[in-house]
């Protein structure tokens, strides 16, 4: 399975990560220090799951234009202003796309992946939280998620991988549910 992370920054960078982990083939778009380093040392993750180096299973790009394979997913998590312009790097991927889903904090993402790919596109929202601490090295802080809890997912390997995704059909019912997580946080 290929995951593309468009966007990889703290949070992008913690589930790529955790899925290469579990054998994904994941390329991580990111910005040019980022991926010189993870590149260069791998991808270094520390916090609430333990420290760990990721070099297998992941590779890093500043331009979508170079992924050259097919895209069984790719996970929108840039920051909600820069989407349409992340989008449209990736267009040239969009015909390689199996299925697209945004992870970004916002009410409006879905509509706007749905714009860009069409019925390709599939709810999703997490609970997990992960910020850089430097070029290519993130920290994973939190998770709305008690140890051992099961969620729905589309495929096992975002299970075995443990982020804290949820997955699913119509699109209203995944951004009502993150709407209504956040307003209960509050």
């Amino acid at each position: 399975m290929h995951v593309v992370v468009l966007g990889a920054g703290g949070l992008g960078c913690v589930i790529g990560g955790r899925l290469a982990e579990v054998g994904a083939d994941v390329t991580l778009i990111a910005r040019p220090a980022h991926v010189e380093a993870i590149e260069r040392d791998g991808l270094q993750i520390g916090g609430i799951r333990g420290d760990t180096v990721v070099r297998d299973g992941v590779r890093a790009r500043t331009d979508a234009r170079d992924v050259d394979e097919p895209v069984d997913y790719l996970i929108l998590l840039t920051k909600t202003r820069d989407t349409a312009t992340a989008l449209a790097s990736a267009d040239g991927l969009r015909d390689r796309v199996a299925t697209a889903l945004s992870l970004q904090n916002s009410v409006t993402k879905d509509d706007l992946l749905v714009d860009w790919i069409g019925d390709r596109a599939i709810g999703a929202t997490t609970t997990e939280a992960g910020t850089i601490v430097g070029p290519g090295v993130v920290r994973h802080n939190a998770t709305g998620l008690p140890p051992g809890t099961r969620i729905l997912l589309p495929r096992a390997t975002f299970s075995i991988a443990r982020p804290g995704i949820l997955v699913s059909e119509p699109l209203f019912l995944v951004r009502n549910l993150k709407f209504s997580s956040n307003k209960h946080s509050e």
